[in-house]
């Protein structure tokens, strides 16, 4: 009876997984200090010219025409089951010709062959912050866990007189399968031992 308990519960362990939490952190933080000293490693395909307006450039520097981009890479992170994307930033600036018609483009740069022809427009920053200065986005809510587990990275873009203090990513993943096989010896090994005291104390 406990021998199939334990083999029922081991087997459960290996289906089920369990949870891993992780945050990528890009900048340092929120410092709002205007340094612009940590840059993002946009991927190349970013630079292409007359996609947008402005230059892609660092975050945490206040300065027109200056947009921010990251490539978050998700490979070797498991199955990601949950992610949430928060973008904190120092300034919108102009009205409605500067950050007033900004947009937060995200998805999959180049994933299809075709340059910037996967990323996503989630509107202006500065309406999705409703009035503060912190942006976030719940990427399982908007349809990207599929593409991201797919391609194994994932890109933010915010064009452009919108002045980017730091991005995160917190991400939730299944353990991969061999991760969860030392809880599975653990488990049967520890009922065989009291297995065999039980019989040990029967004798």
């Amino acid at each position: 009876m406990l021998k199939k308990f334990l083999l029922g519960a081991a087997s459960s362990m290996l289906l089920a997984g369990a949870a891993n939490a992780e945050t990528i952190l890009v900048n340092d933080g929120p410092d709002f200090d205007g340094a612009g000293a940590i840059g993002t490693s946009p991927a190349p395909e970013f630079s292409t010219p007359g996609f947008f307006g402005g230059t892609v450039g660092n975050t945490d520097v206040s300065a027109f025409d200056n947009s921010v981009a990251h490539r978050f890479n998700t490979a070797g992170m498991g199955n990601i089951t949950g992610a949430i994307l928060t973008i904190v930033v120092n300034e919108f600036l102009g009205g409605a010709g500067g950050a007033g018609n900004d947009r937060i483009l995200a998805g999959f740069a180049n994933a299809g062959g075709g340059v910037n022809t996967a990323l996503t427009n989630l509107g202006n920053p500065q309406a999705l912050a409703g009035g503060g200065n912190t942006i976030t986005l719940d990427l399982g809510a908007l349809g990207f866990l599929g593409g991201i587990n797919a391609n194994g990275f994932f890109d933010v873009l915010v064009t452009d007189d919108t002045n980017v203090d730091f991005f995160s990513l917190a991400l939730v993943s299944d353990v991969p399968l061999p991760a969860a096989l030392p809880l599975m010896a653990s488990a049967l090994v520890g009922g065989s031992i009291a297995a065999r005291r039980r019989k040990a104390k029967k004798a």
